[in-house]
């Protein structure tokens, strides 16, 4: 803006990504300085860097010329909250952009001091080097279009970020919503313009740019959400995707299959509150927080799951196990989960969308997908240490460890359906047979309630009376197993033989107790004991015709079914 359309000085308010391809609309907030005749300018870049004239062959710059009022300044009191918005919704965009945003490498006169100055007066002498000459050819164009050098394709990362915060960027009410800070203030506004910044900055919805220091987008300011835009759209090569792989480790993505037809990540939003909170609050130590990945399912989606992880210091990561979830249908799917931010002032989330496969914070696959998202948390009071709230949890089933599994935290884990009957011989066949981590057989004898089956197993927290089970399953604290089976005749020459371990990929059985049912027919056998240490456990129930005490006894009549679940590790 300048404050003498005549004279003309241009003052640099901010920048705003497109947020995505066509016709968009892109809003900034400013303070009108004094001037009975003032512009605004707009300098539309594809590329490039900062400036007021950035000159490349595909650029524009526009002006408006307007005439203000002269008025003494008073404080606003309009919120941050009640500004429009041109935040975009939760549909993603369906094709990547053509053209990656790339951060600001250098910065007009008034802006901080650590950061390159640019002239605003002078137009550059000759196009920025980062703009090509022509188009992408991927998208529709009455140009021909040559091969990009490495360094201008549209896939390769952005090579200028800041080493600190870009604290020099107001807020906008956009789909670019950076803030400064209060002790900014002077290096921005006139002398004499009203102090409104508390009212200006209230956090509000941040956009992630890549860092090229860490290798993902990354929110630098503390708001409401944090939201990469479109870059993590597509998969590797398909798409492509934008600063390929964005993760925090280097963990690479799948490169098999066709874009929006296999798997993909397309956005990973992390927004302050739980999964159906609407409240506007900044990401905050010790509160909630939800993910919401927007993934692009294969076929049925049932062969997929989305693992969800968090990492408390972005800098040097530990990716700790927040859940699974399975997309109900194919297509473009949004998976949500919560969780309680950790003390820590920069975090981040992964999610791992991969076909098949087992749990894995990077799990090799041809038609995986791994993004991370950095963002910056507001300090808390009192950030919790102990588990989250439990809750019941329904079982999915997991394709790499062969058997059903509750991902997260709760105080109850329960296998519903998924191994009702036995084997796939005896009239109506078990949903993934044998359903035992180290594949012991189930026999094949006999017909489907009438001969021996496992229908159902839910582990839940506390004795077998019901004491203690408003807990999380913990480690060191007591759990009772319930099998729900089907017995023979009177069920005199049923035996069911519990077990546990707490190593899923390597399982040693530890035993625990036999029960014989009361009665043929459906009966629910039941014993407790103590979770031991680890956060991923299982159980097993070996149900057989006679025989002897085993964790796989192998009979024509007899079934074995185990169950996973987490573990809080106490206090």
């Amino acid at each position: 803006y300048t404050s003498d359309a005549l004279n003309p000085e241009w003052l640099y308010i901010g920048t705003v990504p497109a947020g995505g391809g066509g016709a968009r609309e892109l809003k900034v907030q400013y303070i009108l300085p004094e001037g009975e005749l003032q512009a605004v300018r707009i300098n539309f870049r594809y590329k490039g860097s900062v400036s007021v004239c950035s000159g490349g062959n595909y650029d524009e710059a526009d002006e408006l010329a307007f005439t203000v009022v002269t008025k003494t300044p008073t404080r606003s009191t309009s919120s941050h909250s009640s500004a429009p918005s041109l935040y975009p919704s939760n549909t993603p965009t369906l094709r990547p952009s053509l053209k990656p945003s790339t951060l600001p490498s250098n910065l007009p006169s008034n802006a901080p001091s650590e950061f390159p100055s640019l002239s605003s007066s002078a137009k550059p002498s000759q196009t920025p080097s980062v703009t090509p000459s022509l188009q992408s050819s991927s998208s529709p164009s009455i140009f021909t279009s040559p091969s990009l050098s490495p360094s201008q394709s549209p896939s390769a990362p952005p090579t200028t970020t800041p080493s600190t915060n870009p604290s020099y960027l107001p807020t906008f009410t956009s789909f670019f919503t950076p803030s400064i800070s209060p002790s900014s203030q002077s290096s921005l506004l006139p002398s004499w313009a009203p102090s409104i910044i508390e009212t200006m900055v209230n956090g509000g919805p941040q956009t992630a740019i890549f860092d090229n220091n860490i290798g993902a987008p990354r929110c630098f300011d503390v708001g409401v959400e944090c939201n990469p835009g479109t870059l993590m759209e597509g998969r590797a090569s398909l798409g492509p995707e934008l600063s390929s792989p964005n993760t925090i480790d280097g963990c690479r993505d799948g490169t098999v299959g066709k874009y929006l037809r296999d798997e993909s990540i397309e956005r990973v939003v992390v927004r302050a509150g739980d999964v159906e909170s609407t409240e506007e609050m900044n990401l905050t130590e010790g509160m909630r927080a939800t993910i919401t990945a927007t993934v692009h399912a294969w076929s049925s989606g049932q062969d997929d799951r989305a693992d969800f992880f968090y990492a408390s210091n972005a800098a040097n990561p530990t990716w700790e196990f927040l859940g699974t979830l399975i997309p109900p249908s194919g297509g473009l799917q949004e998976l949500k989960m919560a969780y309680t931010l950790p003390p820590g002032s920069l975090q981040a989330v992964r999610v791992g969308f991969r076909y098949k496969g087992s749990l894995n914070a990077c799990s090799p696959g041809n038609y995986n997908d791994r993004d991370d998202l950095v963002f910056s948390v507001a300090s808390g009071t009192s950030a919790p240490t102990s588990a989250p709230t439990p809750s019941n949890h329904d079982a999915i089933y997991d394709s790499g460890l062969g058997i059903p599994i509750c991902a997260q935290f709760g105080n109850s884990c329960d296998s519903l359906s998924l191994l009702n009957s036995r084997g796939e011989s005896i009239g109506i066949s078990e949903e993934n047979a044998p359903n035992t981590l180290d594949s012991c057989k189930d026999g094949a004898s006999g017909t489907y309630h009438s001969d021996e089956s496992i229908d159902r197993i839910v582990v839940k927290s506390g004795e077998i009376d019901g004491t203690g089970s408003d807990a999380a399953l913990t480690s060191h604290r007591r759990a009772t197993i319930i099998a729900s089976v089907f017995a023979f005749g009177t069920g005199t020459n049923d035996y069911a033989d519990f077990y546990y371990t707490n190593n899923l990929e390597n399982p040693s059985w530890t035993y625990i107790d036999t029960v014989s049912p009361a009665g043929g027919g459906v009966q629910e056998l039941k014993v407790s004991y103590d979770l031991p240490q680890g956060k991923r456990q299982a159980v097993r129930v070996n149900f057989r015709y006679r025989g002897s005490i085993s964790p796989c006894s192998g009979g024509n009549y007899d079934d074995h079914d185990d169950l996973a679940f987490t573990v809080s590790p106490g206090i």
